[in-house]
């Protein structure tokens, strides 16, 4: 079932409920995606978006802190940070796609700077 879960982490989440530490609505998710989900996988990809979470988020705060824009700065310089971000989250986290990476990130920069 890991596996299964891994190959579709992308699906079973959104990175709003992450931040906004609603994990009943991703829980909600997995169920429906996937009726056979046990708890104790549905605790092991929990623990495995907070893991997620605490990690990237530091970059997420980086981001919001330097460009103090409620969303994605669009710059030069910005995207070059961004993209080295996106590169070390998904070093850690290879399952998870950038999209989701940078959604996290712009719902940090979007949190911290409205």
């Amino acid at each position: 079932m890991k596996d299964k879960l891994l190959e579709n982490i992308n699906e079973l989440f959104d990175s709003y409920n992450l931040v906004g530490g609603n994990s009943k609505k991703n829980i909600d998710k997995m169920k429906q995606m996937m009726p056979d989900i046990t708890e104790e996988d549905v605790k092991e990809v929990l623990d495995y978006l907070e893991g997620f979470y605490r990690y990237c988020s530091k970059y997420g705060d980086k981001l919001a802190d330097k460009y103090k824009a409620p969303c994605l700065p669009w710059n030069d310089e910005a995207e070059k940070d961004i993209k080295e971000y996106v590169l070390l989250c998904q070093e850690k986290y290879p399952e998870i796609d950038e999209e989701h990476i940078r959604e996290l990130f712009s719902t940090i920069c979007w949190l911290a700077n409205r």
